[in-house]
Order: C-alpha cells, then structure tokens, then sequence
C-alpha cells in the first residue's frame, strides 16, 4: 500500500470521525475526541482501525503526552497481535516517559520567566536583556514537525557558531506545559526559554506579525526588529549571512541577500 495513500486515507478517516463527536459533543476536548475514536476503533480488527489507533496514540506521544498509551495499554496486546505496530509505540512510549520523568536539560539552557506581567512588554525585556546585542528569536510549539526538524541538527549549528555574539531566545507557544522542558530535553536546545500562555502568546504573536510555526525573529544591536518570518530558519543559508551582517553592523538588504544565496 502506497504510504501516500495511507496517509490520505486515516487523514480523512479522522477528519469524518472527530466531526461526528464534535457534533454530538460540542464541548468535547481534543483528547476526549481521541480517545473516542479509538474506542470506537478497537470494537473492529482492521489495518484502518490499527492505523488509525497508532497514528493517534503516537502522535500524543510526540506532543509527550503519554495518557492516551496508558488509557488504551490494556486493549493492546489483544489488538495488535502479530502487528508491528506495537513495538513502535511501546518504544516511543517509554522514551517519552523517561523524558517527562527525568528531563536533563543542557547547561547551556536557561529556563527563564519574563519579569512583567504584560505580554506586551516582553519582546522590549528581551531586547533590554540583550545589552545591545544581535538577538535572534526562534518560536516554537512542542506538537511543530517543522519546529523539531530545525532542533535536530541546524539550531545546534547555529548556535554554536554564533553564541559568543547571538542572543538566542526560544519561545514556546500554544504548548501543553507539561511537554515544554521534555522537549528541550529531548533536542538539547541551548539558549534561553520562555513558556508562554496561549493569552500571552497571541498578543506576542500579532506584535512580531507571526506567520505559523515556525517564526524566526531577528533584532540588531539597536533593538530594530530586522524580519520575522518563516524563511530565515537557521537551515537556510542567508540566515547566517544576516546574523554576521547585523554582529558586524553592516547594513542588511533583505532582498540582495536572497539574490545572492538564490544565484
């Protein structure tokens, strides 16, 4: 079965099945809407229903959540038998109980909270802690694939390259609070965190024009927003180019940058 396909099809399988439950329970919450489903799931062996169950439970572990496995483990020995599903979400299961458990964050990670209460002021709080230098904001949610791509390899990369000059900040958004340490545990992102509330997030979020996640947000020496978007992840080769730029107070041309790297 092509994975495309299969992906597609559980894709619109859930879709179907979560708005029956949202309209019979319009107060229902998306882990009730979940666990609904799997219920309803469980009462029929199939490779859509086994599918369906696992891309559910395995997508709440990735958010490191582990309530769903626990609710269901009794279920899945009996279900999954002779599947090779469960090995995987027993494994994943197990990692993401050490990582809420046990968290060892980097020496490097600062666990910090903003010292006003109004969210408005907390980008100027960063830029005063700064002391004048370059900083480059990076906001993040521990249920974003994008966001975790970028902390397995090119986040480190650009943090050891420029954390002499950097100030590196990490704010996480629209997050269960309970995944927000396990995450940074789990990529060993260096640098200093922020978790935000949902309220405090969106006001954070119209003042920098945040586009989805992830948002990279650049300010020079002079505390001037310099971009906010998507594009400068730290992956992307200008994203480096600008930063030096900035740390060297040159003038930075957004658009002859991009020229450049795109030649």
């Amino acid at each position: 079965v092509h994975t495309t396909a299969v992906i597609n099809l559980l894709s619109n399988n859930y879709s179907f099945a979560s708005r029956e439950i949202e309209q019979k329970s319009p107060e229902a919450t998306s882990v009730e809407i979940d666990q609904a489903i799997i219920e309803m799931a469980i009462k029929k062996d199939s490779y859509l229903n086994q599918h369906t169950i696992a891309m559910l439970i395995m997508t709440d572990l990735n958010d490191h959540s582990t309530k769903l496995y626990e609710n269901n483990a009794s279920y899945m020995d009996d279900y999954f038998t002779d599947s090779d599903l469960l090995p995987f979400m027993e494994q994943q299961y197990f990692k993401t109980k050490d990582l809420l458990e046990k968290p060892q964050i980097p020496s490097e990670a600062q666990l910090l909270t903003f010292q006003s209460d109004d969210a408005s002021k907390f980008i100027a709080e960063i830029v005063s802690n700064a002391k004048g230098k370059v900083i480059y904001i990076d906001h993040w949610a521990t249920w974003c694939g994008p966001c975790k791509a970028e902390f397995k390899e090119a986040s480190p990369a650009l943090h050891e390259k420029f954390k002499e000059e950097v100030e590196f900040i990490y704010l996480c958004h629209e997050s269960k609070e309970n995944g927000y340490i396990p995450s940074i545990a789990e990529f060993k992102i260096k640098g200093k965190h922020y978790f935000l509330t949902t309220k405090q997030g969106r006001i954070v979020q119209k003042q920098i024009e945040l586009e989805g996640f992830p948002t990279y947000t650049i300010f020079d020496k002079k505390g001037n927003q310099v971009l906010s978007d998507y594009i400068h992840r730290p992956s992307y080769g200008p994203t480096s180019a600008i930063l030096l730029k900035l740390i060297n107070e040159k003038e930075v041309n957004l658009k002859n940058t991009l020229s450049n790297y795109n030649e």
